[in-house]
């Protein structure tokens, strides 16, 4: 069981990661052979390749060079037009909230995203004649991250900020070891909850911490080509390094020894998005060579999402919801944020 958990080492640009890491859902096609024994223990592996992930880069310069890529290959910044639409929604949720705000951000990394939220919050404020002084009264902002370097720059931007906040050093499914029960009245993702081959566990923490009819917003990458190691090959064919044809055996030998291959997906906007993503690795191999940065994560498509967050109690088709279309804050639920593809999705659920 243990060549689930270790990396398959070879020379391309990018490292791989342990398999483990991907969906759950998907542990089959990569020969990963679960049973009610050690499921449990390849979920703990799958965390704590993530977690010594985050202790080994520097997060901050690692979204610049994501920006960077994602500008080069799909002619736009990816991560800010995430932040943007979370932005959004959460502004519009909390300034229909009541007396205090309590919003955690989970995964706050260099800070962006709560200071990207605290700009569109201070503009509804101020758009509707209340001003920063009660928004800063009333906003109780908790920011949570693996990196305790990311923790130090957030609380730095969010000091200039004058905002009032909380710091947890940890990752999503620990929030209930910090956060009391039906604590808060949103809880927000930016490209963070993909860090878990299985959302199980943070989408219940999350839940459990919400307020009865509080929100969770998310906001992520979504695309399904780790749904089958023979597209994963795909991306690692489009770089050299030598030894190439080795390697290449090697990683057939491991996850995909026959070769099988599945359709492509007859959706044409995950279709696109598995395309775009490809474009994305492709040049994220060239400028991301320094970097512990892992190929293989949790993405999945938003309608997996939508079944964790159903499965886990959450709703997405609440008045409050609706209110949220008839205001054209989104137009569906999820948001697809991109015209042309389902990479980039937004998905508000309430408790």
């Amino acid at each position: 069981m243990s060549e689930y958990f270790t990396e398959l080492k070879i020379g391309s640009p990018c490292e791989l990661g342990p398999p483990v890491r991907i969906p759950k859902n998907w542990w089959n096609n990569w020969k990963i052979n679960v049973t009610p024994r050690n499921e449990k223990i390849l979920n703990r592996k799958s965390i704590e390749s993530y977690r010594y992930e985050f202790s080994r880069y520097n997060i901050e310069e690692r979204m610049e060079t994501i920006s960077l890529c994602s500008t080069i290959s799909l002619k736009n910044n990816f991560p800010w037009l995430l932040n943007q639409q979370n932005a959004k929604i959460v502004a519009e949720l909390a300034y229909n909230t009541k007396g205090r705000i309590r919003i955690t951000d989970v995964g706050v990394g260099s800070g962006r995203t709560s200071v990207m939220l605290f700009g569109q919050m201070l503009k509804k404020w101020t758009e509707n004649g209340l001003g920063e002084k009660d928004l800063l009264r009333r906003l109780e902002l908790t920011i949570l991250d693996p990196s305790k370097h990311m923790l130090k720059e957030s609380a730095k931007v969010l000091i200039d900020k004058g905002v009032k906040f909380t710091i947890i050093h940890g990752m999503a499914h620990e929030i209930t070891d910090f956060i009391e029960k039906e604590d808060q009245d949103i809880v927000m993702e930016v490209a963070s909850t993909h860090h878990y081959a299985d959302y199980s566990p943070p989408f219940s923490a999350i839940h459990e911490v919400l307020k009865p009819g509080g929100f969770f917003v998310q906001s992520e990458w979504c695309h399904s080509l780790a749904q089958h190691p023979s597209r994963y090959r795909k991306i690692l064919e489009l770089y050299d390094w030598k030894g190439k044809e080795e390697d290449l055996r090697k990683f057939d030998e491991a996850y995909n020894p026959n070769k099988e291959t599945i359709p492509e997906p007859r959706d044409e906007m995950e279709k696109n998005a598995n395309r775009q993503m490809i474009e994305y690795y492709k040049s994220r191999g060239i400028l991301m060579s320094k970097f512990i940065a892992y190929f293989l994560e949790g993405h999945c498509p938003a309608y997996i999402l939508l079944d964790y967050l159903k499965k886990t109690g959450f709703r997405t088709d609440t008045e409050s919801i609706k209110k949220l279309i008839a205001n054209k804050i989104i137009e569906n639920n999820p948001q697809q944020i991109l015209p042309d593809s389902s990479l980039l999705m937004s998905i508000v659920a309430q408790k």
